[in-house]
């Protein structure tokens, strides 16, 4: 993995995968991402989830960067900061990141309740909103029957009630690019967001908050400053999208959200109760494989916005054509020692 000034690198601890192992000591396994390729740049078992048991392999893993994460992003902050700072320098931004300070909220949130979508978008509202013209952009596609298989054309009522579920989220986040209130106004708005929901009942008398959330809530207040966006990180970046719709989709930078998906597939890797030998080589081959294919997206990504036309179709970019690049590797030499020119030039081993 290599590093560029303005990246952002997460930092957590993933429980789930240990299964993997029939008998370990470990009790954590602390994992990294770049939030630019999204790719994982150290993965370690360690006994304790303290910053101590992972220092080592942290400052091993970027000690040789040319250039060192402009933000850390990690569920402790503010607690451990001193450690990042000596770390990555005094320079080094630290955020808790988005996902982990609503997440520590939303939990609180009984989702069994009909008002539990509606509650949870007064929460996010609270916290952040969508740029006007990415919005603007999508209620015009959305209007005009531009997305979507039927070419259905959508009221105002019924994209109002699409912010209501899973489905807006996951079809229509990547055009939305989402920009954080001042710190003032969000602990403003959190307040007013759980005195409004706090006495709320579905029609089954089931409250959606309950005092824990007013508790976890007050907690996070002192910790707001710490989930906006640094100013030194590139937040977005435009990816060319497909379909005539128009909309600019947009790649989050924000790595914290990235490495949680990552860690469900990193629980998948091996199988429960494997031999040590045999879960670590299956996950190593797993890290290695996923890391190969964000940088294959990535690549690809960046040689469409520079206008560069690929000889395979777009959705193939989440599908690497060679997954093994010791065998790449081993190939080039061929090549070399028999003075050929280079078959595989993008090949990293």
């Amino acid at each position: 993995m290599t590093l560029e000034p303005g990246d952002t690198l997460a930092f957590d601890h993933t429980f789930a995968a240990l299964r993997s192992y029939r008998t370990t000591k470990a009790k954590a396994i602390a994992t990294g991402c770049n939030g630019r390729t999204k790719e994982i740049p150290f993965l370690y078992c360690v006994p304790s989830t303290k910053l101590c048991d992972a220092s080592h392999g942290i400052t091993q893993a970027i000690k040789k960067r040319k250039f060192l994460p402009a933000v850390i992003t990690t569920d402790t902050i503010p607690h451990g900061i001193p450690f990042w700072k000596e770390s990555f320098g005094e320079t080094v931004h630290c955020r808790l990141g988005l996902y982990h300070f609503m997440a520590r909220i939303a939990d609180t949130l009984d989702p069994r309740s009909d008002l539990y979508w509606r509650c949870l978008v007064g929460l996010t509202d609270s916290i952040y909103k969508y740029n006007d013209a990415d919005w603007q952009a999508l209620i015009d596609a959305l209007k005009n029957g531009k997305l979507g298989r039927d070419s259905r054309c959508f009221s105002d009522n019924e994209i109002a009630e699409l912010r209501y579920g899973k489905i807006f989220k996951r079809r229509y986040d990547k055009y939305l690019r989402k920009e954080f209130h001042d710190e003032d106004s969000i602990i403003e708005n959190l307040n007013k967001w759980v005195d409004c929901w706090m006495d709320e009942v579905d029609a089954k008398g089931r409250h959606v908050c309950s005092s824990v959330t007013k508790k976890v809530t007050e907690n996070q207040l002192p910790k707001v400053k710490y989930v906006l966006d640094s100013e030194k990180a590139i937040t977005y970046e435009a990816v060319r999208s497909k379909g005539g719709h128009g909309l600019t989709e947009w790649r989050s930078n924000r790595a914290e959200s990235s490495l949680e998906k990552f860690h469900e597939r990193l629980a998948h890797f091996a199988n429960i109760g494997c031999g040590t030998e045999l879960a670590e080589a299956l996950n190593m081959r797993g890290v290695a494989e996923y890391n190969t294919a964000c940088r294959w997206r990535y690549g690809c990504n960046e040689k469409r916005k520079n206008g560069v036309d690929l000889d395979h179709p777009k959705y193939l970019d989440s599908t690497p054509i060679f997954m093994d690049h010791s065998a790449l590797h081993h190939l080039n030499e061929q090549c070399r020692n028999r003075q050929f020119p280079v078959l595989f030039p993008d090949c990293r081993v």
